[in-house]
């Protein structure tokens, strides 16, 4: 049944959701799209970017601790 109901739903009535930043579909872009677009991008960027620091001091914190005893 599940399949049934999956098969009947065509891919024009799901939902359009902005992926990414990005404006809806159909939507025209304003200074207010860019200006959040600009900040999603910078907010993932930072993210990103922070992992290989945020695994390198997790190592160091995790050798400090075995050095210790701990």
């Amino acid at each position: 049944m599940t399949a049934t109901l999956a098969a009947s739903v065509s891919a024009e009535k799901l939902p359009t959701d902005p992926v990414g930043g990005e404006p809806p579909v159909g939507s025209k872009p304003s200074v207010k799209d860019l200006s959040d677009r600009v900040t999603y991008q910078r907010a993932f960027e930072a993210v990103v970017w922070s992992m290989p620091a945020l695994a390198q001091r997790l190592l160091q914190r995790s050798q400090h601790g075995f050095q210790l005893g701990l």
